[in-house]
């Protein structure tokens, strides 16, 4: 057997699962050796098979890795714009030149300098912030994991955000938003 077809095999949820309910202790609990010796799994006698969809699974792991590494990238050159941009007000002026660093008017204000034209308020003018309602958590099948259903963003999902919530650890079905008078954001506009 292939060396790289047994890892994928063995990387899988449901070998993970299998080993977690034989595990044994209760401090500690660690792999029972016998239960693993013991797990059965498909093996294509064709070695070439094996080779095929290892190299199949290998690719993607580097496509994943490399998407992971780019979206890290991205990430970062956004942090920089919106520090260059909001921080150090040289976003690009009517002329395309960096605003502050070209010689654009800065005014004084209670937070230091800021732009002309540029004026601090309270975020309750331009929102109502309401505590939101969430549906029964023991009532499951308000809640859902399918692409078709809406996005649920939680206080988790707050926390482990960065600037902006892309993707959320759960969703909700479109009859919980009805049934519960859940309010939904479908877009933000800033004037």
């Amino acid at each position: 057997m292939l060396n790289d077809y047994l890892y994928y095999i063995m990387s899988e949820e449901k070998f993970f699962d299998y080993t977690v309910n034989t595990s044994k202790g209760t401090k500690m609990p660690r792999g029972d050796k016998a239960a693993i010796m013991q797990y059965e799994f498909y093996i294509p006698e064709d070695i070439k098979v094996q080779q095929k969809i290892a190299s199949i699974l290998s690719a993607l792991d580097d496509k994943i890795e490399l998407n992971n590494e780019m979206n890290k990238t991205l990430e970062e050159m956004a942090q920089t714009l919106f520090k260059r941009w909001f921080i150090d007000f040289d976003f690009p002026n009517e002329n395309g030149e960096p605003y502050r660093s070209s010689g654009g008017k800065m005014v004084e204000s209670e937070l230091g300098e800021i732009p002309e034209g540029w004026s601090f308020d309270n975020i309750s003018e331009f929102f109502d912030i309401t505590i939101g309602k969430t549906p029964p958590r023991k009532e499951t099948q308000w809640f859902s994991k399918k692409e078709k259903d809406i996005k649920w963003a939680s206080i988790k999902d707050l926390g482990e955000a960065g600037v902006y919530i892309l993707n959320t650890g759960e969703k909700i079905t479109r009859e919980a938003i009805e049934k519960f008078n859940i309010k939904r954001w479908n877009q933000i506009q800033l004037y």
